[in-house]
């Protein structure tokens, strides 16, 4: 019962994450696992999207929409960058809210306390005015919050939902997990916030990017084990794209090329990786890469 409703009041953003966790009692890997299950199951369903009076695109180039009737998205204005990256970092926030001390370091992090004075508030005011309701952002016991009652759908925060909630039918349901893995996959357009490089970003970027590929990675073992070979070779090669020096992946396409029979494409796959390394670091195929490759090859 106590779980259950630190859920929604964090969901609500009534209260802040650490406040809810000590208030469910059950440990924070827990907690956890019941947010990741509860957002999805309500996204499932439909409930969020049909709630959501924004939704906050930060996975790729940032945009934020105002939805309207009949699913209608209406792309909002920013001509000023600062009062996108406010509202972003609001959106991430727990509780969708931060002080203003928190938003200046984060956002103002590069400006002096002159600057900051002159064109914090005009930047907030321009914000309200872009998304197009002044109540959406407001002042409250001393925080800026996005106000809860509007709704807001934020892909960064969807995507690691749904990323957790595969994670958690992985051994028990492999089609669940798959379903929502590829749900995760169809969110993630790109690093989070493209062309924007505020020390606030960078190690939540990264993060969500280790998270996306080894999402990809568990995708295509998954998909193995199921015999659907397409969407392994599809998730693996996205992992590649990231990073294409990742031998495990790699060795992975290698294993499936020699199953389906394809030696041309498992030398292929061998050469690509030999060249990259040679060119890129001057270095050879792990001693592990290439006896695998000479065994599936039969030499």
């Amino acid at each position: 019962m106590r779980l259950a409703a630190a859920v929604h009041w964090l969901v609500d953003g009534r209260i802040s994450r650490p406040r809810a966790e000590a208030i469910a009692g059950v440990g924070r890997q827990r907690f956890a696992s019941a947010l990741a299950l509860w957002r999805a199951d309500r996204r499932a369903a439909g409930h969020d999207a049909a709630q959501a009076t924004y939704a906050v695109e930060l996975l790729g180039q940032p945009a934020v929409y105002r939805l309207e009737a009949g699913g209608r998205r209406v792309e909002l204005d920013w001509k000023l960058h600062k009062a996108l990256e406010t509202v972003a970092f609001l959106a991430l926030a727990p509780g969708r809210r931060a002080t203003k001390e928190e938003i200046v370091e984060a956002v103002w992090w590069e400006a002096g306390s002159d600057a900051v004075e002159k064109n914090f508030h005009p930047t907030l005011s321009f914000a309200r005015r872009s998304l197009g309701d002044r109540s959406a952002l407001v002042l409250k016991n001393g925080s800026y919050l996005l106000d809860p009652d509007l709704g807001w759908e934020v892909d960064a925060l969807r995507f690691a939902d749904l990323v957790a909630a595969g994670d958690e039918h992985a051994e028990a349901a492999a089609d669940r997990a798959i379903e929502l893995w590829r749900s995760a996959w169809d969110l993630y357009r790109g690093p989070l916030m493209y062309g924007r490089d505020s020390p606030w970003i960078l190690p939540r970027r990264e993060a969500l990017r280790r998270v996306y590929l080894r999402m990809l990675a568990d995708l295509g073992g998954a998909a193995e084990e199921r015999g659907e070979e397409t969407l392994a070779l599809d998730a693996y090669r996205s992992v590649l794209i990231e990073d294409p020096y990742d031998e495990r992946i790699h060795l992975r396409m290698l294993t499936l090329y020699s199953r389906q029979g394809r030696r041309d494409l498992l030398r292929r796959q061998y050469i690509r990786l030999q060249e990259l390394l040679r060119r890129e670091l001057g270095e050879e195929p792990s001693e592990e890469t290439q006896e695998r490759y000479h065994r599936l090859m039969g030499k």
